[in-house]
């Protein structure tokens, strides 16, 4: 054969590599991008009940319960909430935590402050 021929098939074959090689890595890095960036969205929802002579909540993520409250957290005693709205701006305000991807934890002052316990931690109607 040729060598100018051979020369030229050479470099049709490197340049072919190369391209191979580009397009490889550029779409798996496509992928490992995509990957990363999508989430799939967490769709919280609370749910209140009475129990007791009291209330409690649920807390869903897509519709699975993740959390049952069925008494006044952060306070020593088995108490449930006093009345309906206090549970549910209890439960409020752990979906809010949740979705900041905090801990779904509530100290005793977010209690006093959301009126659920007074200021000795009894528990309010």
């Amino acid at each position: 054969m040729n060598i100018e021929f051979m020369k030229n098939l050479k470099t049709a074959a490197v340049i072919v590599f190369i391209f191979m090689l580009c397009s490889g890595c550029a779409d798996n890095s496509k992928k490992k991008h995509k990957k990363i960036t999508e989430q799939p969205k967490i769709n919280w929802t609370l749910e209140t009940y009475a129990v007791n002579g009291g209330w409690g909540y649920f807390i869903y993520r897509n519709g699975e319960k993740m959390i049952n409250q069925d008494q006044i957290p952060a306070i020593l005693g088995k108490y449930p909430f006093g009345s309906k709205r206090l549970a549910e701006k209890t439960a409020e305000l752990v979906v809010k935590k949740l979705k900041s991807k905090e801990l779904p934890s509530v100290t005793k002052q977010e209690l006093i402050e959301l009126g659920v316990v007074d200021s000795l931690l009894h528990p309010l109607k």
